[in-house]
């Protein structure tokens, strides 16, 4: 019988951890959703760039829009739907020619603690597809490919035929993944990316993400 009560009141015990862990998860993400807003967001990328690069922050007309997209998405802002015409319920493909700013950009928000981000390009991807037969993408971050389209379409592995790129977004599709936990880049339009890829991936490309385009000149040069 003592066993049997202290078995019980062990469960309870265990039972109430868990709950008690909930809550504290919760009143944690409430308080940094709290404080990560839409000017954190801004601060933290003008402070990060200013850090790496020792300029500010380039804002004009052709980085403006992008910069307040993603400070409206990672802070989830309502303004990303009302103002920009997006929805929460996708993910972000930014879009626009080399040296615009795109990775850049996502670089400096890259540790915020609301949303942080992993970033992979989709040629170091084949690499380790190629080296060990497959890339797990990360749990419990966003996903961030970048250079989508620059890719070889198809790697080996000992002889086995590899298509990391389109794989992943057919099987992410079909198992109904949140597609708001993936930020795409490219520099190439959606007919592009359906000579390469297929109709298919275009056409799954264009459910899942709002389409953020870049435009102005190299900012590297």
């Amino acid at each position: 019988l003592k066993h049997a009560n202290a078995a019980k009141h062990q469960s309870i015990w265990h039972k109430q951890l868990r709950i008690n862990e909930r809550e504290a998860a919760l009143k944690s993400m409430k308080e940094k959703s709290a404080r990560c807003t839409a000017e954190y967001m801004f601060k933290f990328m003008s402070k990060n760039c200013r850090a790496e690069t020792g300029s500010k922050l380039i804002v004009n007309d052709h980085t403006k829009p992008l910069i307040t997209a993603l400070c409206f998405f990672f802070s989830n802002d309502p303004r990303f739907e009302t103002e920009l015409g997006y929805t929460f319920s996708k993910g972000l493909m930014i879009r626009g020619a080399c040296g615009l700013g795109k990775t850049f950009l996502v670089k400096l928000l890259k540790d915020n603690e609301l949303k942080p981000v992993h970033i992979e390009s989709t040629r170091h991807i084949n690499e380790v597809v190629s080296s060990e037969g497959e890339y797990f993408p990360p749990v419990g971050s966003l996903f961030y490919i970048d250079d989508v389209g620059l890719e070889a379409t198809e790697v080996y592995h000992y002889k086995n035929q590899k298509t990391w790129f389109k794989s992943f977004i057919e099987n992410y599709y079909l198992k109904k993944l949140p597609f708001n936990k993936l930020i795409l880049s490219t520099m190439f339009s959606g007919e592009e990316l359906e000579n390469k890829y297929g109709v298919h991936i275009r056409s799954r490309l264009r459910h899942m993400f709002n389409v953020v385009t870049v435009n102005g000149k190299d900012l590297r040069k």
